[in-house]
């Protein structure tokens, strides 16, 4: 399981939000909490020609990965933080 955040930030109550970066379709914002591991929405988006691989924090797809539905913690830095997940299309 993963570590739990040891910086005083367990308990941070945060957002993520998920672009289709250059999809279409939605897929629903995910509510999480530092030190309560728990998964990612599911992909919603479609591309037409790609195959959804998985988020990135970054549109080109250099930041932190994540597969779909994948357990995350500990993302927040401040309470209430909104962090973006970009679709990744290959």
């Amino acid at each position: 399981s993963p570590a739990q955040p040891s910086d005083g930030k367990t308990g941070l109550h945060y957002t993520i939000q998920y672009n289709a970066n250059g999809g279409s379709g939605s897929t629903g914002a995910s509510q999480h909490v530092n030190g309560t591991p728990s998964a990612l929405s599911s992909n919603g988006f479609t591309r037409d020609g790609y195959t959804f691989v998985g988020w990135s924090t970054q549109a080109d797809g250099t930041g932190l990965f994540f597969t779909d539905g994948e357990q995350v913690d500990g993302l927040a830095i401040a309470e209430g933080d909104i962090i973006t997940l970009y679709a990744v299309w290959e």
